[in-house]
């Protein structure tokens, strides 16, 4: 009896396991303090979505299904491409590539059926192989296809598309060598290695459940993305090496993402006089601003480092934006609605600290205290 008793408690203990490891998975996330943004994409016919509440829950953009092939049109994509800005979250649309169909046909189709909006998320294709098409090109012959592909959506959408690529597919063409476009890599909980290029996105997980579903009180599993803040690191460090900074021997770089997932990159700029020189900050915010763009920025990356003998920024610690420049950044954060996420790094390495302007600058003067915003 002592034994069946002993056997039944350690199956308990093994239900509870399990239970509370997928309690865990299915409400894990990649940490916020390092990915600040992170998002869904959904599939191909999805289920109904409460927007507003998954918008609450801590996403900031979404990836919808537009088109598969030539011939397949998500139903539920016009309802909700429209309802995700009414929901404050920004929107990106999918292509998924078939091997079996001509690329200039795929290309039309999706031009055809997806509108072209000046705040939308890069074009994500999605490459990977499917069960109702065997075909398997030649390399040669999908990357001219590809490059094809590529060529007529960007004409349509007027930005640089996104690759959203297998393991699999990508150890069989390694494509993304072969085309110079951001990666959107897949790993559930561990970080994917497997593209030629660093990732720009990641989908963490492709279980995690998240209120904003029906029923409502199940929730519903989502699959999570994490944008990579390197990538905003990488563009202030290529800023940097046009630092004008003769007399502080300092380089500083800033990099700014906008709603649309373009990049605005400015550079420390030095005066003989001190006082009117101006911060990398200032310089990439006050260039948004000229663009009509100031309320469209989501996130900051901002480098620093003293300038070795060729006017090359070194050191590996991580820098801050002085007084000053929170008070600029807090400009642009108050008249945008949002408490931006800023990723510090340094000239090399891979260190990066992530804060919200709010932790920044607590309790900062702006235009809401004057009734602008």
């Amino acid at each position: 009896m002592a034994i069946l008793w002993k056997i039944g408690a350690g199956l308990l203990a093994l239900g509870a396991i399990s239970a509370g490891g997928r309690h865990w998975a299915t409400h894990w996330q990649p940490p916020t303090e390092r990915y600040a943004l992170q998002g869904i994409d959904l599939p191909e016919n999805p289920p109904a979505v409460e927007w507003r509440t998954l918008r609450a829950n801590g996403a900031d953009f979404a990836y919808l299904v537009a088109t598969s092939g030539t011939d397949r049109r998500d139903p539920s994509f016009e309802g909700n491409w429209d309802a995700l800005p009414e929901a404050g979250m920004r929107r990106g649309a999918v292509h998924i590539y078939s091997l079996c169909q001509p690329a200039a046909a795929q290309a039309d189709a999706f031009n055809i059926f997806v509108p072209r909006a000046g705040d939308a998320l890069p074009t994500a294709i999605d490459l990977s192989f499917h069960d109702d098409c065997a075909a398997r090109p030649e390399r040669a012959q999908l990357v001219a296809d590809l490059t094809r592909f590529v060529a007529m959506v960007e004409t349509h959408t007027r930005k640089p598309v996104m690759l959203r690529v297998s393991k699999p597919f990508e150890r069989e063409y390694d494509i993304t060598t072969a085309l110079d476009r951001p990666v959107w890599a897949i790993g559930n909980l561990l970080k994917p290695d497997y593209a030629a290029r660093p990732w720009r996105m990641w989908r963490a997980s492709d279980f995690r459940r998240v209120e904003g579903g029906r029923p409502r009180k199940l929730g519903r599993r989502y699959t999570m993305n994490a944008i990579d803040p390197h990538a905003l690191i990488t563009a202030a460090r290529d800023a940097a090496r046009n630092a004008h900074a003769p007399y502080s021997r300092f380089a500083v770089g800033a990099a700014l993402l906008m709603e649309d997932g373009s990049v605005i990159t400015g550079a420390n700029f030095e005066n003989a006089s001190y006082g009117l020189s101006l911060c990398a900050e200032t310089v990439a915010i006050a260039t948004a601003s000229a663009a009509g763009r100031l309320r469209e920025i989501v996130a900051i990356g901002v480098i620093g480092g003293a300038m070795d003998a060729a006017g090359v920024p070194t050191g590996t610690t991580p820098v801050s934006p002085c007084g000053r420049c929170r008070q600029v950044i807090n400009e642009a954060a108050q008249m945008g609605g949002r408490d931006l996420p800023v990723h510090c790094g340094a000239a090399e390495g891979d260190a990066v600290r992530t804060y919200r302007l709010s932790e920044l600058l607590p309790d900062a003067f702006g235009p809401a205290d004057l009734g602008i915003g």
